[in-house]
């Protein structure tokens, strides 16, 4: 994690983390095919996004290869490349993508800011530190072999397995063993497990575009002015319920928005929108109901129509929008 690429857009860690998890999780439970290929753009474009141009294009070579081959290789070999191998490449470039671009210290940051506990915490940030330090180590002990006229090849092993057992294997589980303590001990001596605030020399801030990357934040806002019409108040379970998603998700997105000055939780625990906050929720509220009623009066089924207007409601530009009104008030008259 030295050298970091720094070229891309720059995304919260906890959008990595999720994107590994989702990645991981996603990977075993589509099927091959497309559906892997299309799981594998998706990540790809991720690691452009972030500037990683060189290790995505290195991935999409490896992965196209190893398509290829599956196609005229035997049904079993086939096999372990489509089940095994490419989804294995698809999360290691997700991977790639955290380890490249994001600081040891910035992740563990993140994970502290996002409550996970410590009991989590420290072992990831030992591990971490871990890696580039056994990496150093296998790099030293090799050289120290070569020295003394022991190289590390793989005839080398095969042929002299008790050599490279007394020259490698052991020296490295024992320098394992030291880092270990050395790195456990460095982080508690900087108080990782003292149960206080932490402050960090990189800030954690979950920015705007996160959020639109992670759910779409206009939808909470347009949800709670809905309520607001319908009820005359909104709280977090009624959001919950309005948009059928989960209270811990609405809790997030409120602290996000309150962030960004959009919303506002009252004491009573109602939800209420700033000046801002309104204004987005409103334009939003306006192109749903526009599109909802174009689509229903061009013939779509009801339930169609208001999932295909949340769809629109966010992409469309206001000029495309205005244009689209005009010419909705010229067909009525």
């Amino acid at each position: 994690m030295n050298k970091l690429k720094k070229h891309g857009i720059y995304y919260d860690s906890r959008i990595k983390l999720l994107l590994i998890l989702l990645t991981s999780a996603l990977a075993f439970a589509l099927g091959g095919g497309l559906t892997g290929l299309l799981l594998f753009g998706v990540v790809s474009l991720f690691a452009l996004l972030s500037g990683l141009w060189k290790t995505s294009i290195k991935f999409a070579i490896v992965y196209i290869v190893l398509l290829m081959l599956a196609q005229v290789l035997p049904i079993h070999l086939s096999s372990v490349i489509t089940f095994f191998l490419l989804r294995i490449l698809t999360i290691a470039l997700a991977l790639n993508i955290l380890f490249q671009t994001t600081e040891i210290s910035e992740l563990i940051a993140a994970l502290q800011a996002s409550h996970i506990p410590q009991v989590i915490v420290i072992p990831v940030a030992i591990i971490l530190r871990f890696l580039p330090s056994l990496k150093q180590d296998v790099l030293y002990i090799k050289q120290g072999m070569k020295t003394r006229g022991v190289g590390l090849s793989f005839w080398r092993i095969i042929s002299h397995p008790a050599q490279t057992y007394e020259g490698f294997l052991i020296p490295i589980l024992m320098r394992l063993l030291m880092t270990a303590t050395e790195l456990s001990a460095s982080a508690e001596t900087r108080g990782i497990s003292y149960p206080c605030e932490k402050t960090h020399y990189i800030l954690v801030d979950f920015r705007l575009r996160d959020s639109i990357l992670l759910i779409g934040m206009e939808d909470y806002l347009e949800a709670v002015l809905v309520l607001q019409k319908q009820k005359g108040y909104a709280r977090c379970v009624d959001v919950s319920e309005f948009l059928g998603v989960t209270k811990p998700s609405v809790s997030r997105a409120v602290k996000e928005l309150s962030k960004k000055k959009c919303l506002l939780k009252k004491d009573d625990g109602t939800l209420s929108l700033t000046e801002q906050g309104q204004s987005i929720a409103k334009q939003i509220y306006e192109k749903h109901r526009f599109f909802t009623k174009q689509l229903i009066k061009a013939g779509v089924p009801c339930d169609i129509a208001e999932a295909d207007a949340c769809r629109l409601e966010h992409v469309i530009s206001e000029t495309s929008f205005a244009r689209l009104k005009e010419a909705a008030t010229q067909e009525q008259k």
